[in-house]
């Protein structure tokens, strides 16, 4: 959004909770509706190709080693409207999120009770 040549103070500086870009994520959704979006770094969004998320590759992945969506547990950061985790929450996987990877095993235990 400050574009390539922006100061990396200035980019880190620019957006650092995604506040600006939660804003304008619906808006920049419809403007690319043939590619899937996600909220990238501090400044600025990314683009993918439709089927190319999360949630396709494990799906695929599962498809292809005999894996029912059932037996998937994902584990991941990034969950929120925009996030790189958000297509695994949308499609139905089961997940858990992690935000600190030292709360990690504390989490899966709870999870698996």
């Amino acid at each position: 959004m400050l574009g390539t040549k922006a100061d990396l103070a200035d980019k880190l500086a620019f957006d650092p909770a995604r506040q600006k870009r939660k804003v304008l994520y619906p808006e920049v959704c419809e403007i690319f509706k043939d590619y899937t979006v996600y909220i990238g770094g501090s400044s600025s969004f990314d683009f993918s190709g439709k089927s190319y998320n999360k949630y396709e590759a494990i799906m695929r992945y599962a498809a292809e080693n005999g894996y029912k969506k059932d037996e998937i547990l994902y584990v991941g950061d990034d969950f929120g409207a925009g996030g790189g985790d958000s297509h695994i929450r949308l499609g139905g996987i089961d997940y858990i999120e992690i935000d600190d990877y030292r709360n990690l095993k504390a989490r899966l235990a709870a999870y698996l009770k």
